[in-house]
């Protein structure tokens, strides 16, 4: 094992703890749901990035690895925006009245064809390359459905938490909301960044799956193990306005 495969273990473990944790609770509301769920999303991506760091550090990549890579990667982030969307609107406004009017439901329709179009088709991506350390992407004439999705869903994310976390509610959904927010805010708007400047910006514009460097990674992964163990015990606490 390699330094750069250290904080994907860490954090993948992170993610089996609170996972056993979630699964064990006794609480299974909406929200305790909607948690573990995502919670399962996250740790697919944390093995799908141990997996191939691994294998990286024993072969390389080849162009059959970085394409399996790849697409495994963005069929995984496609509903796990879904679910983060999901969960900000769950945290922040009352779930029967979502339910009601089927605005959960709605959530999830754009993930099927995405999927589809990703998957059977090289209309969203036509593939993968590898490049030294990074997986570039080789974007498809339909790429830019990806982006607007990624960039409506982790705006209107953050938008929910920002709204749950100021309006006048119980004290326990206030904090759930700005731990949310705390741990989500840089990651969405990173990638919201990303997108916008690959557009915009100057210099090399490919699209590319970087890996970030190791003391970039420790840190997020102490972060994010801080972030969902208070948010976990969040959603198994008393007086909720959800439960």
């Amino acid at each position: 094992m390699t330094i750069y495969e250290l904080p994907s273990l860490i954090a993948l473990l992170f993610k089996l703890v609170l996972l056993t944790y979630a699964a064990r609770s006794n609480i299974k509301n909406s929200l305790a749901r909607v948690f573990l769920v995502l919670l399962i999303a996250l740790s697919l991506f944390n093995l799908v990035e141990f997996g191939g760091l691994s294998y990286y550090a024993d072969h390389g990549f080849n162009q059959d690895i970085a394409n399996a890579l790849g697409f495994t990667y963005v069929a995984l982030l496609i509903p796990t925006l879904a679910l983060l969307l999901h969960l900000s609107l769950v945290l922040s406004f009352d779930q029967s009245s979502l339910e009601q009017r089927g605005l959960i439901k709605l959530l999830y329709v754009p993930v099927i064809p995405l999927e589809c179009l990703l998957l059977f088709t090289d209309k969203l991506i036509l593939g993968f390359k590898p490049f030294l350390y990074t997986i570039l992407r080789d974007p498809g004439s339909w790429y830019f459905l990806f982006e607007s999705y990624a960039v409506l869903y982790l705006g209107a994310g953050v938008v929910n938490l920002i709204y749950g976390a100021r309006r006048s509610r119980a004290t326990l959904a206030r904090t759930r909301n700005r731990l949310w927010l705390l741990g989500l805010a840089p990651m969405a708007l990173l990638f919201i960044y990303l997108i916008v400047a690959n557009h915009f910006g100057g210099g090399d514009r490919r699209p590319r799956l970087r890996q970030p460097n190791h003391a970039a990674r420790s840190r997020h992964s102490a972060l994010s193990g801080s972030v969902c163990r208070r948010a976990a015990d969040g959603v198994g606490g008393r007086g909720s306005a959800h439960d």
